[in-house]
This record gives C-alpha cells, sequence and structure tokens, in this order.
C-alpha cells in the first residue's frame, strides 16, 4: 500500500514474515520526505526524521562530497 499511495520504490521480502520499501533515487526520497513534511511524525521517530531531513539536504545540494560536508553528517 506504501508503494502504491506514493508512487515510487520497490518492494522485496526480506524474511519470512517481513518485507523491505526500497528507493533507488533522490528524487524518489524528495517525495517520502515531501509526505513527511505534510504528514508528520507523531512518535519519537520525529527526531530521527529531522536529522534525515538534514542529511538529505546536504547530499541533495553535493555538499557531502567535501570534506566538510561529508563531516557534517557523521556530527548529525
Amino acid at each position: 500500500m506504501i508503494k502504491i499511495a506514493l508512487g515510487i520504490g520497490k518492494i522485496s521480502k526480506s524474511r519470512e514474515k517481513s518485507v523491505i520499501f526500497a528507493v533507488d533515487y533522490i528524487e524518489e526520497m524528495s517525495i517520502i520526505i515531501n509526505h513527511f513534511d505534510k504528514y508528520p511524525l507523531i512518535t519519537h521517530e520525529i527526531s530521527d526524521y529531522l536529522l534525515f531531513k538534514q542529511c538529505f539536504e546536504i547530499i541533495k545540494q553535493g555538499k557531502h562530497l567535501i570534506q566538510r560536508g561529508l563531516l557534517e553528517i557523521i556530527v548529525l
């Protein structure tokens, strides 16, 4: 249902009772980020999401390719 709702990603079986939802392109990550911005998490995972979003923005801007940007991700 997640794949259908977002219109992106791939589903693969991980174990007998679990699956993996994965995306391959940065454009697909933008769709996921936009979804969670529109429908924020209401659990303690919101802090993890906000750190993930900061890392994503660094990568999207290409700053992870320089030492300073990579160090910023490591600190986050």
